[in-house]
């Protein structure tokens, strides 16, 4: 699995398999540390500890992680809940596909909503209509 994240000047980047893996780890576990990491992902393929030290300080530098002190190391911690990333991630991936492809990005994904059940649905209507308010009350 991908998850995409687009910094704020540039196109989408992706997060590599095991980087979405360990941060996996991370939001279902709590805060933890390089060792602890390294036990808890699958024992094969194998893995060094100084892989697992360097995926975790590139989530830490791209303010996925934080990090505190501990002992001779550091125990990171989720810098925002699984939730929040994946929607600040696709309104991130949405806007810039709009700014890219303009109305031609917006076909595709009301193409896609087929696979949205009724319920979904009827919250996106209800998004949609709340922001044509917000506009004509602007108006």
């Amino acid at each position: 699995m991908f998850t995409f994240r687009t910094p704020p000047d540039g196109p989408p980047q992706s997060l590599g398999p095991l980087e979405t893996e360990v941060l996996e780890l991370i939001w279902q576990h709590g805060p933890m540390t390089v060792r602890e990491v390294l036990e808890a992902l699958p024992p094969e393929p194998k893995r060094a500890y100084t892989t697992v030290m360097t995926i975790l300080s590139r989530l830490a530098e791209k303010s996925l992680l934080t990090r505190e002190k501990e002992g001779n190391g550091f125990r990171y911690h989720p810098a925002t809940d699984k939730a929040s990333f994946e929607m600040d991630n696709a309104k991130r991936i949405f806007s810039s596909l709009f700014s890219g492809f303009g109305r031609h990005a917006i076909q595709p994904l009301v193409e896609s909503l087929d696979n949205l059940d009724s319920k979904d649905l009827e919250k996106l209507e209800a998004q949609i209509q709340h922001l044509r308010k917000q506009r004509n009350d602007l108006d």
